[in-house]
């Protein structure tokens, strides 16, 4: 008995009875011919799908499923004479042909993507996160083994992060799954950023406004006391005073080593903001104690830096 035309990835073909000798077969012999064939259907069929498969996961188990099969095909064929296969040598040197091209494939693949059912996009849950950034936060992409596209954000403001898969997903029927919390400004929150994110998108649009900083500085002060915020408010760990000065502190806090006794006269004495100390000579400024030439220079370059507002006593320090 001889198969032949079996191995094709186009198109599977049916075992063939090509020829039978005169003599009848035992029923071990039908037996082992029925296994031959039933393992060169599996073997073409597994083949034709790791072969046109779009699913890389599906293209290596079904890849192996044919190599297995083959095996068992193999020592079957070999334990009786009356069977033989025909291109064989051929569909092996396809099968090898597929199992180079799949590897190739998994080498450029995202890392142990099969350990993985997601990748979910996640940004600093904190007050600092600009606003452009916050409606990238938990975005999900599927499309594994394949890399995700880079966002619109740099690798210190938003990632990739891998969701594997839960016990249960993975057959094992356990009472504990991962609580899926993320770190933020306020402690612990919902993967998915939950109402801490609904409140950085509120903050975050008072802060980046157009208007004026004393007005944002108003508006600030009156979302921390708003009802729908005063937990979260609560959870800050920071008066209303802490995060003004983080986004608009006082110029005097930003001019390198200038001392908080040195502050606190020049404040006294109204100066300020950039435009009071440049119209200020340099003996009045060197008059005021801690501050000699070196910090004087230190002053002076810092005032240059100051292009808006310079008659306030904030600066706009808000990242956009």
């Amino acid at each position: 008995m001889k198969y032949s035309n079996v191995w094709r990835f186009n198109q599977a073909q049916p075992i063939e009875d090509i020829k039978a000798t005169e003599r009848i077969f035992t029923q071990a012999e039908n037996f082992a011919a029925d296994q031959c064939q039933r393992l060169v259907q599996i073997i073409n069929e597994s083949a034709q799908i790791a072969k046109k498969s779009k699913n890389l996961k599906t293209r290596r188990s079904r890849l192996g499923v044919a190599q297995d099969r083959l095996v068992e095909l193999k020592n079957l064929v070999a334990q009786h004479s009356f069977i033989s296969l025909t291109s064989l040598d051929k569909f092996e040197s396809d099968l090898m042909a597929l199992t180079e091209e799949i590897s190739q494939e998994e080498d450029n693949a995202y890392p142990n993507y099969d350990l993985y059912k997601s990748l979910t996009y996640q940004v600093p849950m904190r007050l600092s996160t600009p606003a452009r950034l916050l409606p990238l936060h938990g975005i999900i992409f599927n499309d594994l083994p394949n890399f995700p596209p880079t966002m619109d954000a740099g690798e210190n403001e938003g990632r990739w992060v891998p969701q594997s898969f839960t016990f249960r997903e993975i057959g094992i029927d356990v009472n504990y799954e991962s609580d899926n919390l993320i770190s933020s400004d306020i402690g612990k929150i919902p993967l998915d950023g939950g109402d801490f994110l609904n409140f950085l998108i509120a903050f975050r649009a008072i802060l980046e406004a157009d208007n004026s900083m004393d007005y944002r500085i108003m508006k600030i002060r009156e979302i921390l006391i708003l009802p729908q915020w005063l937990d979260i408010a609560g959870r800050l760990e920071q008066s209303d005073d802490d995060i003004i000065d983080q986004f608009f502190p006082q110029f005097l806090d930003t001019i390198p080593k200038l001392g908080r006794a040195s502050i606190e006269l020049m404040m006294m004495m109204g100066l300020s903001t950039a435009a009071a100390i440049d119209e200020a000579p340099d003996h009045i400024l060197l008059a005021i104690k801690g501050v000699g030439p070196v910090i004087l220079r230190s002053i002076r370059a810092r005032c240059t830096e100051i292009n808006a507002d310079r008659h306030h006593d904030r600066i706009d320090m808000v990242e956009r």
